[in-house]
């Protein structure tokens, strides 16, 4: 399947969500649903203001929370909460308010290759994380093309990773 325009992805992320919310209301352990709901909410807070981005992206971390709380080695649940705490990272105001998100992606990367080590999306998002924290100033860094063209990749992974899951169900 073959998104086609901004709506389209916020109408199957949108419908994603709610499947995620009424299989929780029947299943509240199911680890794997909680993790697509903290991914559907964190893909669904590209769309909003800034405020409601940051409520969403909170949200999903709750959800991913609650999943690791039922299985603490929950790869893809630790890769969504690197994903979130880089999205937090990209909605500061400075660099200095920017880091310490960017500090925590970086040790839920770590944590999800740690557990995975073959997954190259892991892997990729690690290295991009290390390369933020590595200089001296990362909005800089962020804005720069080359690192602006490796974010685009990690994003087009992860919507072919939701996707792929998605469409499993």
């Amino acid at each position: 399947m073959e998104m086609s325009n901004e709506l389209d992805t916020l109408v199957f992320f949108e419908h994603a969500r709610k499947i995620c919310e009424a299989t929780y209301a029947v299943n509240p352990l199911d680890a794997e649903n909680l993790t697509r709901w903290g991914g559907a909410l964190l893909e669904l807070s590209q769309f909003p203001s800034v405020s409601d981005s940051q409520t969403l992206v909170q949200d999903a971390i709750s959800k991913l929370e609650e999943a690791l709380s039922i299985n603490p080695r929950k790869h893809d649940a630790l890769w969504c909460l690197g994903n979130a705490q880089t999205a937090f990272a990209f909605l500061a105001n400075n660099e200095d308010e920017a880091r310490p998100y960017f500090e925590k992606a970086a040790q839920y990367f770590q944590r999800a290759v740690d557990e995975d080590p073959g997954n190259e999306v892991y892997l990729k998002s690690l290295q991009l994380s290390a390369k933020v924290l590595c200089s001296d100033c990362c909005q800089c860094l962020l804005l720069s093309s080359a690192l602006d063209a490796e974010c685009c990749e990690i994003e087009m992974h992860m919507n072919v990773h939701w996707l792929q899951n998605c469409t499993r169900k």
